[in-house]
């Protein structure tokens, strides 16, 4: 059962991976601030840490690894929501 479980998460990162490397691209084409550095060979271990500046001192950062996913958002250098 375990070893279905962490396939099925590790099938979710490798989407995650390319949706964020995705989203970085549409978001520099439209002159928004936005990076996305990808770790990993997608064997052992893959990764992606996702970071778009969406004006007003507000950010958005997105980590994804095999180890947990988190999502933060803060303005003006303080955290309005982590996950």
């Amino acid at each position: 059962m375990f070893a279905r479980l962490a396939e099925q998460y590790r099938s979710v990162v490798e989407d995650l991976v390319m949706s964020l490397r995705a989203l970085a691209e549409g978001l520099q084409r439209q002159g928004i601030a936005a990076t996305c550095y990808v770790c990993g060979d997608g064997q052992d271990g893959h990764g992606a840490s996702f970071v778009a500046s969406l004006g007003d001192e507000h950010m958005v950062r997105f980590l994804v690894s095999d180890f947990g996913i988190s999502w933060v958002e803060s303005r003006n250098g303080h955290e309005l929501v982590k996950l």
